[in-house]
């Protein structure tokens, strides 16, 4: 026996020791694959004690896989053997070190894994021995490691991720394994995180059957330890964070497992996440609690009582791409290329699913700022206060969550929301409130578009939202819109365009399973429009929209347009009240100026399935006095455009339009007041319309410098047109298409105008003829040759004249004589010869001419005296010579025929001796004009003041026709 405990206690000092090492940095080191060293080995043969110091699986050059400053075992051999069990008094392990790294899919352990499957594989089955039918139990009753280490680096990401465990302490009290043993053993583990923090699990185990009842605590664990490992997934880092967790784990094994966790409470106190900016923060959280959190395995259920969300702040933009902030933080390549693997149809559907309630939920005093990074938009926006509350949050089918969402949008605009709605399936019913949003800070969106600026004005919607996961996905919207205050600027000029009081948007209802847009009304009130045109003749409200790059939108065909023809969309009224709109335009000289006041519309309803056309009305002051009102219809949608009303415009005072006339006709007005009345209809692009204009006492004021655009007699015109209560009374018709893209309604009622005005100008005696009757031409008075007095039909003409200038008071006569240098002049002697012979004879003239009767002067015996005494005055070819000469050319004449042939010849010698002058036909044309003027005034009673008589010029000869002008007074 002393020989034995020698020869043991030799081996125990000298030879188990080295052979220890020896099979360990051999033996194990081969079946590895890795070296391994051992510093020393202690063995104690008395107390049966195990030391190993300095121990070290190799991995890289910088730290080993695993390694440990000392393990120190004490074997306990009278437990041993009385007990039928391996018993260890203690284990303690002093500075184990553990490193382990990740590279892609494999770890630095995984090819000593493969080596142990390998050997695994390559054993003789023959020699594997049946399991026993009862194992011998193994306990330690006192396990410590002491200031151990993990450490954990993951190379498969972008940048490696570092994690370290320092300070591990585990102790366990009576760890027991055994079947079928009730024991249960005390165990307590405990690490310090690097960064700040611990964990500590204690409790009670037991390994067969299974029962674990543990208490975890981790508490102050900061989260920036392992932010690498987050931006190898997802480019965030966690710059701050504090997590603490107090659960309670049971987990049993009574047939099948059993696990519950109790009493868990997580709390995640200041964390802080950031993207590649760091100013500002990406996210901040005050603070996450959850507390009294359930979980039963068996029953699938969770159960939490409360989560509190305290204080968060995000911060996020549009970058000038238009992309979301967190848009760069979700990385879709792991998406594409991980393939597509079809769940066998066996899998698709569990058995059972897990009810999970979360019994409240709040989130309270948060903040979301929100910016856009176009150089266009400076302004930035937030949501303050934001408070959420739900109750009763679970995926149990068709069971209601309440919800309640407050914030304010940038410090002023109350949003509210309250309702409920089910997860499974998904389905809510939301009341939302949004009170006062103030629109100028969103401006600058409307302003990248169009050069509008908001520059006062608020919105609140008040209305409800329904949404069932259903085919289609039916949702339901009932909404109330109201502006209050609504100020719209023209950003080139500063200048107002929109001013409005409110404007109300009632009861919209859009329901997607009936396809159904309506609204119940449409109210404005107060609106004020400024209309502008421009120098350049451009209207303010046409050019509002700049110039965009952006490709036309596509024309479709008509199945493509038609695709939602089937949606019904109405209207039921909309009203206007107490309105105006301003008119300014500058491209006259001065800047004209006018407005519709008090300005009332009201319009019926418009519908997709209406056929009767909508009523409308409106009515207006121009002006302010000046009352306008316009009655009609529209057609329905499918028939537009398309419509037909009546306009009546009363007492509108003119002078204000000298603008116009000035610019136009190159006169101001003096006076005048304009009254409408219109009929108009428009189908089928075709349109048509009845103008009765009138005028009164419309009257031209002083004359402007420079050329008018119309160069016309206006004012004679416009006295043609103004009868003798000083009225313009015109009815003006117009039709057009309006595909000719060249049809203008205002630049035909334009062109009308001016044409009456014009045709009245040029043919003024045939207006005048028109209204006595007959229409014929009154100012042309033709003359007798070498006459001046007027003859019974002149007299006629003259008296229809003086009838007609009666209607038209303000128009003046202006008389101009006329003579024919041919006729005139040769009647003329004819009439100096009539006056010669009377003077020869000394009787006068009426006598000469009753002595003739029908029968020539020559004829008349008493008259051949007369003759040859001016024949013989003026020395011409004697009496006798003319006998003798007509008998040689004749000479079968009478004496009487020959004697009337000779005093013929006598007279036309003579008479062609007279000499009629210019002057002669001056004259007479001067008595045919004043024998007009006495006619008019002596026997028609014309008033003299409207009849002038112009001296005749030798220019003026041109016929015996006497043409009349009239001019304007």
């Amino acid at each position: 026996l002393i020989l034995i405990y020698i020869i043991y206690i030799t081996l125990s000092y000298l030879y188990l020791p080295k052979k220890i090492k020896h099979v360990m940095e051999t033996d194990a080191s081969a079946f590895i694959g890795r070296s391994i060293h051992v510093e020393s080995i202690d063995f104690n043969p008395f107390v049966l004690s195990l030391k190993v110091g300095r121990f070290s699986v190799e991995d890289t050059l910088q730290s080993p896989l695993v390694g440990w400053q000392q393990l120190f075992v004490n074997f306990d051999f009278w437990k041993s053997l009385f007990a039928w069990k391996i018993a260890l008094d203690e284990v303690i392990l002093d500075q184990i070190e553990i490193n382990i790294g990740k590279n892609q899919e494999r770890f630095n352990f995984s090819d000593i894994i493969e080596r142990f499957n390998t050997h695994e594989g390559s054993e003789d089955t023959a020699l594997k021995q049946p399991a026993r039918s009862r194992s011998i139990a193994f306990e330690i009753f006192h396990i410590v490691i002491n200031q151990g280490s993990l450490r954990f680096v993951d190379f498969s990401g972008t940048n490696p991720a570092r994690f370290n465990l320092n300070d591990i302490t585990i102790e366990m009290e009576n760890m027991y394994i055994a079947t079928g043993d009730e024991n249960l053993n005390p165990f307590h583990f405990m690490a310090k995180i690097p960064d700040g923090g611990e964990a500590r699990i204690s409790g009670r185990y037991r390994i067969d059957p299974l029962h674990v009842d543990a208490q975890i605590a981790a508490n102050d664990i900061q989260l920036s330890a392992f932010s690498e490992f987050v931006e190898n997934i997802i480019p965030i880092k966690v710059s701050n964070g504090l997590l603490s967790v107090n659960t309670r784990i049971l987990a049993k094994l009574e047939n099948e497992l059993q696990l519950h966790v109790e009493q868990g409470r997580v709390s995640l106190n200041d964390l802080t996440l950031d993207d590649n900016v760091a100013d500002p923060t990406l996210l901040h959280v005050d603070s996450i609690n959850a507390g009294d959190i359930a979980l039963d395995f068996p029953q699938q259920q969770v159960t939490v009582n409360s989560v509190t969300l305290e204080s968060i702040t995000t911060n996020q933009w549009l970058d000038k791409t238009g992309k979301l902030r967190y848009e760069y933080l979700i990385d879709r390549r792991a998406e594409e290329m991980s393939p597509q693997v079809p769940i066998p149809r066996n899998q698709q559907k569990s058995s059972k699913s897990w009810n999970v309630l979360v019994k409240k939920m709040g989130l309270k005093n948060s903040t979301l700022n929100f910016s856009d990074q176009k150089d266009a938009i400076t302004r930035s926006h937030s949501l303050t206060g934001i408070t959420l509350d739900l109750e009763d949050v679970n995926l149990t089918p068709e069971t209601p969550v309440h919800l309640q969402f407050a914030a304010m949008l940038d410090e002023q605009g109350r949003i509210h929301t309250d309702g409920t709605l089910s997860l499974s399936p998904f389905s809510m019913n939301l009341n939302y409130n949004f009170g006062e949003i103030q629109l100028p800070p969103f401006s600058e969106y409307l302003e990248t578009a169009a050069f509008l600026r908001i520059e006062k004005g608020n919105l609140s919607i008040d209305g409800n939202a329904a949404l069932r996961a259903e085919d289609g996905i039916p949702l339901h919207v009932a909404t109330d819109i109201r502006v209050n205050g609504l100020q719209v600027e023209d950003t080139r000029t500063g200048h107002s365009l929109i001013d409005l009081q409110t404007c109300k948007v009632n009861d919209i209802l859009v329901d997607t399973s009936s396809k159904k847009v309506s609204i119940a009304s449409i109210s404005m009130v107060k609106p004020e429009v400024f209309v502008e045109m421009s120098q350049d003749k451009k209207l303010n409200f046409t050019s509002l929209i700049k110039s965009s790059e952006v490709s036309p939108p596509e024309i479709h065909s008509g199945k493509e347009r038609n695709r939602d023809a089937d949606w019904a969309y109405s209207m039921k009224k909309m009203e206007l009240n107490n309105g105006t709109i301003h008119f300014k335009d500058k491209s006259v000289k001065p800047t004209y100026e006018t407005g519709l006041h008090d300005l009332e519309l009201a319009v019926g309803e418009i519908a997709a399935n209406r056929l009767d056309p909508t009523p409308f009305s409106l009515t207006s002051k121009i002006d302010q006095y000046a009352p306008f009102t316009l009655k009609g219809t529209l057609d329905p949608i499918d028939k537009q455009p398309g419509f037909s009303f009546t306009s009546e415009l009363k007492g509108l005072e003119m002078p204000s339009l000298s603008s116009y006339s000035a610019t136009y006709i190159g006169n101001k007005l003096r006076s005048g007041q304009l009254s409408l009345a219109l009929d108009y209809s428009l189908q089928n692009h075709k349109l048509n319309g009845k103008n009765n204009i009138v005028a009164k006492n419309l009257y031209l004021g002083e004359k402007v410098p420079g050329e008018p655009v119309i160069k016309a007699p206006v004012g004679l015109g416009l006295a043609l047109l103004r009868d003798v209560n000083g009225i313009i009374d015109l009815n003006v018709g117009l039709s057009g298409d309006l595909d000719d893209p060249e049809f203008s309604i205002s630049g035909v009622i334009i062109k009308i105008l001016v044409n009456i005005i014009v045709k009245a100008a040029a043919a003024p005696f045939k207006l005048l003829g028109a209204l006595v009757g007959g229409g014929e031409n009154l100012g042309e008075i033709e003359f007798t040759g070498g006459h001046a007095d007027l003859d019974q039909e002149n007299q006629l003409q003259l008296k229809k004249l003086a009838e007609a200038l009666a209607e038209r008071p303000n128009l003046a006569l202006t008389i101009k004589g006329n003579a024919a240098v041919k006729s005139d002049a040769e009647m003329l002697q004819s009439q100096r010869m009539m006056e010669l012979i009377a003077a020869s004879r000394k009787i006068p003239q009426t006598k000469l001419i009753a002595e003739a009767g029908s029968q020539a002067l020559w004829t008349v015996p008493e008259n051949r005296e007369a003759l040859d005494r001016m024949n013989d005055e003026l020395n011409l070819k004697p009496a006798s010579e003319r006998v003798l000469q007509i008998q040689e050319e004749n000479s079968k004449l009478t004496d009487e025929a020959l004697t009337n042939e000779v005093y013929r010849q006598i007279y036309e010698d003579v008479k062609a001796k007279q000499v009629i002058g210019t002057e002669d036909l001056l004259s007479l044309a001067d008595r045919r004009a004043f024998s007009i003027k006495q006619y008019l005034v002596d026997m028609l009673q014309f008033d003299h003041e409207r009849v002038s008589v112009l001296k005749t010029r030798e220019s003026d000869l041109t016929g015996r026709s006497i043409k009349l002008e009239l001019n304007a007074m």
